[in-house]
């Protein structure tokens, strides 16, 4: 299901080259490794990953105090 959610990302955004991932950076190894490898056989290039908290964080970074939730299936981070 994840591999048919990117090729289907790809065909909708037509990306067919480079992509930087947002991920969650509570991923085990084992995670990053199953969708780097179903990243990998899509119709993209993976060239970077970065910590999705880091990546939502980014623009506020001048805010005194910044909350994020990372809401996932079975929990929040």
């Amino acid at each position: 299901m994840a591999y048919a959610q990117l090729v289907h990302l790809a065909e909708v955004w037509e990306i067919n080259n480079d992509v930087i991932f947002a991920v969650p950076g509570k991923f085990s190894r084992q995670q990053l490794a199953i969708f780097l490898g179903l990243a990998q056989q899509s119709p993209f290039t993976t060239v970077g990953v970065v910590d999705s908290a880091l990546a939502a964080t980014a623009t506020a970074a001048q805010s005194e105090h910044i909350v994020f939730a990372d809401i996932q299936l079975h929990q929040v981070c």
